[in-house]
C-alpha cells in the first residue's frame, strides 16, 4: 500500500496546496485530489501524482502564457520577410546605428524611437491599426520629433518628400508650398522652378512661365 504523503502548503510550480479536496477509490488505490492556490489567483483541483511527478504546475495560465508566446515567436517570424518588418529595421538602424548611411541625418541629430517600438510586436500592431498598405511609408509628422505613435502615420512616398526637412518652401498667393507643389501647381517642371530658385529668383520671377 502506498504511503499517504501530506502535501498541504506545499509548493509545485506555480501552485500552493492548500487542502484535500477529495479521496477517490481506485481499485484498490485511494487517489487524493488537491485544492491549489495558483500564482494568478485562480483555483486548482490536482491529483497527487500530477503534482508530484510534475505533470501539473499552474492552473492552465502557464499553458496560455506559454502558447500566447510561441505564437507571438511564430508571427514574428512570419512577418521577418514582409516590407513592414523591414522598415522597422530600418527605422531601428537609422536611429540607433552609428554606422548606418543615414545615421547623421537622425540618430546623430538626436532622433530616436520610443521605448514602445523598441519591441517589433508594438510596432506591427500600430502599424496595422494606423491603415498601412504596401507601398505606403512611415512620416514623422514633426520632422524634428522622434518615431512614436502620436508623432507618425503612414503616407504615399509623393507625401512623404513634402515633408523632407531639406524641401524648400516658398510663399504662392498667400499659402505655403514646396518648391514640388509650386511646379505642380503652376505646370512648370520642378528642375525649372528649382534652377531658377537657386539663381535667386523670386516673386513672378520664379513662377513665369517657360518660353517656347
Amino acid at each position: 500500500m502506498a504511503i499517504f504523503k501530506d502535501l498541504t502548503g506545499k509548493r509545485f510550480g506555480r501552485l500552493t496546496v492548500l487542502r484535500i479536496s477529495k479521496k477517490v477509490q481506485s481499485g484498490k488505490r485511494l487517489r487524493y485530489y488537491w485544492l491549489c492556490l495558483c500564482d494568478c489567483g485562480n483555483l486548482k483541483e490536482v491529483r497527487t501524482d500530477g503534482l508530484t511527478k510534475g505533470l501539473t504546475k499552474s492552473c492552465g495560465c502557464l499553458k496560455k502564457e506559454q502558447d500566447k508566446a510561441n505564437l507571438t515567436k511564430f508571427h514574428r517570424h512570419k512577418m521577418s520577410n514582409t516590407r513592414l518588418y523591414h522598415v522597422w529595421q530600418k527605422m531601428k538602424d537609422r536611429c540607433l546605428n552609428p554606422n548606418a548611411p543615414c545615421y547623421d541625418r537622425y540618430g546623430g541629430r538626436g532622433i530616436g524611437i520610443c521605448e514602445e517600438w523598441l519591441e517589433v510586436d508594438n510596432f506591427l500592431k500600430w502599424a496595422l491599426e494606423k491603415g498601412y498598405k504596401e507601398g505606403l511609408q512611415i512620416d514623422r509628422i514633426d520632422n524634428n520629433g522622434m518615431y512614436a505613435p502620436n508623432n507618425c502615420r503612414w503616407v504615399t512616398a509623393r507625401d512623404n518628400c513634402r515633408n523632407r526637412r531639406s524641401n524648400i518652401y516658398v510663399d504662392f498667393h498667400g499659402r505655403t508650398v514646396t518648391l514640388k507643389e509650386l511646379s505642380e501647381i503652376i505646370g512648370v517642371k520642378y528642375t525649372c522652378i528649382r534652377a531658377r530658385y537657386r539663381r535667386g529668383k523670386r516673386g513672378k520671377e520664379l513662377i513665369r512661365p517657360v518660353e517656347k
